[in-house]
């Protein structure tokens, strides 16, 4: 369970904020440390907040620990077991690091998360062998001693570590006390209590229990078998209690640096010693630095820059081969010399997702989104070891954390359409002399948004579509692109109401088809609306409209305006030649040639009395009726139209003569030849009266050029001024005829016929040569009846 929670209350610079949470070891995974949202100094106003691990190269930490992006909730991955980091220490703190920035702006923020882990008492001491067998020499002196390595507890903390010994043994010719060694660890020596005689007794068995203090007690023991005989007596001695050694940062790995010497008084197998060092120093020496186990040489086994200008310390040992084994230590200490400059080392952690190879980031990023975690050490010192980091870039900046690295985050907006991959480049330099160089590579892609609609390839579709076709029948193919990529940029098209019924398209390829059998009478045209949708997230869509347009082919024959199958006509036998007697009304559904009606007169008219108008239907007489003449006729009219092939339809009328009395007749003969006699008189006295009235306007022209002393014919500049005006002309009190100017040319006018009023035209004429003047008539020229100039002719 979390124990305690403990806050330090630091500055809220970058980099000085610092929270301490205390767990213990063992607890099941998934338990819940705490908030990192509770570090004091950390902003309070900024919402959103995202929060990680700095870096995920720690994999120690990254596989302990989980953190809620969201929540900032701290919780354990696995369990914890404190003696796999921290074995044999007194406090066990984990630390690293997290970094916090928001989604909204660029608040960006790290600070430091130290978990200490209470340690529980869940090992027992445990002895490097369970059972031993020394060798003691008869008549060895009282108070002789014998070591053996005492038992190791793994757990740190003072009451779970070894507390006592015990020796059980159910004779008192042996007793132990506790050696304690340099490097923390306690050897046993077994101690003669009496001279041992082989002959009385060459055998003994006791048992040494080794007990921490922890609850519950844990405890272990070790087997003694002793058995009277001349055997190993002495330990290893080493030259020197402590050795102190030098090596250059430069030093290249495998080289010796120095050796360590113990010797043996014994001999044989009992003399040959093994060297090797503690493993309860300093695990960075043992990284550092390799010794031979044979000859106690000291060599480089890894880089030394990173740590140039520090010392370290380890506990060096020399065990003989005899048995049982002696232990000797001594301690060693390597100081490692900074020789000068040496270029900066950057590492990079990922804010944003990666891939490994990329940097993944979103093209809706807003400026100032953290991108990378920056991080440069020098260990040189003074402006050796001052270092200046650098990022040229469009898009991305470099900025400062205050001695906690750098940041590169977003410069400006990003688009991916416009640049989809970006290459930084940051380079560090430090103020020695010479300046040295070091460059890292970032490769950032950026991961699309759905910032775009679909355009279709044209903005209107116009299409022609022969009526009466087939189901599924192909129209055209519709085509729109997306200038995003995945489903963001993948299309389906859709139809929108009403006429989906009618039409259908393929979501994917766009293909429009019919499901239906178009009719042109119902529907002449179509108005479709196509849209183009993508699959992002907001889903993005846009529209197109498609005008259809259905074509006519003769699929209706000519339908005569009429419910009756057979209609009756009367016509009176003294209907005048070439008057309707009556009319066939049809329509056809059809268009253009389609409908256009040709009336056929093809049956019941073996007499040639009648005819019929091919165009308008209409059906006179072709000549006059005689009471010879049948009265009953029975005609078939053929109505046709002019499609390709023509169809028509037949209409019946039955005709009867109506036979009218002679007398009547003559009657009204008589009064029509009257009518037309008075007819005849008064047109002849019109025609006399205005050839006098025409004969007297001539006289009237040739007598009046003395009054128009500045009468001339029309300049070409006057003749362009009213080339394309309309203009009246009288003769003599005639009508007025409207004449258009450009139908008479320079120097010239037409003379032709009137028409019935004054809106019509000419309709031909012939043109009289002005300067000859051979025709007198006077001609007033006006704009809307407001006269412009006169000319006597």
């Amino acid at each position: 369970m979390i124990i305690l929670v403990v806050f330090s209350e630091l500055s809220t610079s970058i980099g000085n904020l610092q929270i301490t949470f205390r767990v213990t070891e063992e607890e099941a995974p998934g338990l819940l440390i705490g908030y990192l949202r509770n570090v004091p100094g950390l902003s309070t106003s900024e919402k959103n907040l995202r929060y990680s691990f700095l870096s995920l190269n720690d994999l120690r930490v990254s596989s302990l620990f989980r953190i809620n992006s969201v929540t900032s909730g701290l919780a354990t991955a696995k369990k914890i077991d404190r003696e796999q980091f921290c074995e044999f220490l007194v406090e066990c703190v984990i630390q690293f690091d997290v970094q916090v920035r928001s989604v909204e702006s660029s608040y960006f923020e790290i600070f430091v998360v130290q978990i200490i882990v209470e340690d529980i008492n869940d090992n027992s001491p445990e002895f490097r062998t369970n059972e031993i067998t020394i060798f003691i020499r008869e008549n060895t002196n009282i108070g002789s001693g014998y070591r053996v390595s005492g038992a190791v507890d793994r757990d740190g903390t003072p009451n779970n570590s070894v507390q006592f010994y015990e020796l059980v043994s159910n004779t008192d010719a042996f007793h132990f006390k506790e050696i304690k060694k340099l490097d923390g660890s306690t050897d046993i020596e077994i101690i003669i209590m009496n001279n041992p005689d082989r002959e009385v007794k060459g055998y003994y068995r006791f048992f040494i229990v080794a007990s921490d203090n922890g609850h519950p007690q844990l405890s272990s023991k070790l087997i003694v078998n002793v058995n009277i005989t001349d055997e190993n007596d002495n330990a290893p001695v080493f030259s020197e209690r402590n050795y102190n050694l030098t090596v250059r940062e430069d030093t290249p790995p495998y080289t010796v640096i120095g050796k360590v010497l113990a010797t043996d008084e014994d001999i044989g197998i009992n003399s040959v010693l093994i060297y090797s060092l503690s493993s309860k120093r300093s695990e960075l020496f043992q990284n550092l630095f390799a010794i031979n186990p044979k000859n106690g040489r000291l060599s480089v086994k890894n880089e030394l820059q990173l740590y140039s200008g520090r010392q370290l310390s380890a506990v060096v040992e020399a065990t003989d081969s005899g048995t049982p084994s002696f232990t000797s230590q001594a301690i060693v200490t390597v100081t490692i010399i900074d020789i000068g400059n040496n270029p900066p080392r950057i590492s990079i952690s990922p804010i944003a997702s990666n891939d490994g190879a990329a940097i993944l980031l979103s093209e809706a990023s807003r400026v100032g989104t953290p991108v990378v975690h920056v991080e440069v050490i020098d260990m040189d010192r003074g402006q050796n070891g001052e270092v200046e980091c650098k990022l040229v870039h469009d898009y991305f900046i470099l900025q400062s954390l205050k001695g906690r690295g750098y940041i590169v985050q977003v410069k400006r907006t990003l688009d991916r359409e416009d640049v989809d991959d970006h290459n930084l480049t940051i380079m560090c330099e430090d103020f020695g002399n010479p300046r040295l160089l070091t460059k890292v590579h970032l490769y950032v892609r950026l991961l699309d948004e759905n910032d775009n609609r679909p355009q279709f390839t044209s903005n209107v579709y116009q299409i022609d579509m022969v009526e009466n076709n087939e189901i599924g029948k192909f129209i055209v193919s519709v085509s729109a692109s997306d200038a995003d990529t995945g489903r963001n940029g993948l299309i389906q098209y859709f139809i929108s109401l009403p006429f989906e019924s009618l039409f259908q398209i393929d979501k994917t390829s766009g293909d429009i088809t019919t499901n239906s059998s178009l009719d042109r009478e119902r529907f002449s045209s179509y108005k479709l609306t196509a849209v183009a949708s993508d699959n992002g997230v907001p889903q993005l869509s846009t529209s197109v409209t498609l005008t259809i347009y259905v074509l006519d082919i003769n699929d209706h024959a000519p339908e005569i305006l009429s419910n009756d199958s057979t209609s009756v006509v009367t016509v009176p036998s003294d209907t005048k030649v070439g008057v309707p007697i009556f009319k066939v009304n049809a329509s056809d559904k059809d268009e253009g040639e389609n409908a256009k009606l040709i009336y056929s007169l093809i049956g019941g008219n073996s007499d040639s009395i009648f005819l019929i108008r091919t165009k308008t239907g209409e059906v006179v007489l072709t000549r006059r009726i005689t009471p010879e003449d049948k009265e009953i006729h029975n005609l078939t009219i053929s109505v046709s139209d002019n499609g390709k092939p023509s169809q028509s339809t037949l209409s019946y009328f039955n005709v009867q003569i109506l036979h009218v009395n002679s007398t009547s007749n003559l009657e009204k003969g008589t009064t029509e030849f009257k009518h037309t006699i008075i007819i005849i008189v008064v047109v002849t006295c019109l025609v006399l009266l205005l050839f006098c009235v025409l004969l007297a306007f001539v006289s009237y022209i040739r007598k009046s050029r003395n009054f128009y002393p500045n009468s001339k014919k029309v300049h070409k500049e006057e003749y362009e001024n009213i080339k394309n005006q309309r203009y009246v002309w009288h003769r003599a009190n005639e009508q007025e005829l409207s004449v258009p100017v450009q139908e008479m040319d320079y120097g010239h006018v037409l003379n032709g016929v009137y028409g019935e009023d004054d809106k019509s035209w000419l309709d031909y004429g012939r043109c009289i040569d002005l300067h000859e003047n051979k025709q007198l008539i006077t001609f007033k020229v006006s704009l809307n009846n407001n006269y412009l100039f006169s000319k006597l002719i």
